[in-house]
Order: C-alpha cells, then structure tokens, then sequence
C-alpha cells in the first residue's frame, strides 16, 4: 500500500512539474505575429502620433531578452499604476517587419481594468511605434 501512495505521489509531483514547465515556457518563448494581418495595430501605429507625447527610442535590440527588459522598463515607467496588474507580458516577434510587440495579459478577475498596457517597437533602434493601454 506505501508504494502505491509513494507512486501515486511521484506522479502527481511529475505532472504538476511538467504542468510548471510548459506553463513558464509558454510566458518567456516569444511568440510570432504579422504586423500586416493585424488591423488593429496598423490603425494604433498610423494614428499614434495623434495622441503620443513625443518619440521615445530604446535604442539597438539585441535580441529577446534585450527587448524584454527594455519594453517592460518603459511599460512600467509609462503605467506605474496598473503595471503589476497585467503581468505576465507576453513577447512577440514579426520576422518581416523587425518589429517587437509586448502586451500585458487579462486574468478573468472582476474589476480588472480592461485596457491592456502594450507596446510597439523597431527592431533596428528600438523606435516605439505605439505605447498605449
């Protein structure tokens, strides 16, 4: 009988580890998106100098931990407020365009501010393109 419970243990130990795993991978992987299919974003990008208060640049990117770290800086200094709110923040890449776009993520918590903090940004010199929530 202990060695099925000890089983029954071990397993349970290795399920939630995976579970812990492809969770975590899924947060810190960057996913992929296409500027060009997203309507929404072209429209934020091709407006934004309507409602921007000047052009920020983060400088060269690195890579995706470069841009992790600067986009959640700059997300953080921008909505100090509510940034906590939103996290994780999930990182996507467009290999066509060098652009970088970070955007919070929405628990189903009631109450929760529903305009998601995200950011757009240049790959080349890290120009951001649209920062809005």
């Amino acid at each position: 009988m202990k060695k099925v419970l000890i089983s029954i243990i071990v397993c349970l130990c290795f399920l939630l580890s995976a579970g812990v795993a492809i969770y975590m991978y899924q947060i810190y992987s960057v996913g992929s998106f296409c500027l060009d299919e997203d309507g929404y974003l072209k429209y934020m990008i091709s407006h934004y100098d309507e409602f921007s208060s000047g052009e920020i640049v983060l400088g060269e990117i690195k890579g995706e931990d470069d841009a992790r770290e600067k986009a959640l800086n700059i997300l953080n200094e921008k909505y100090n407020d509510c940034f906590e709110d939103y996290k994780p923040y999930r990182l996507y890449y467009d290999e066509k365009n060098d652009l970088w776009y970070m955007v919070g993520y929405v628990p189903p918590i009631p109450n929760l501010r529903s305009r998601v903090p995200y950011i757009v940004f240049q790959g080349s010199d890290g120009k951001v393109l649209v920062m809005a929530r």
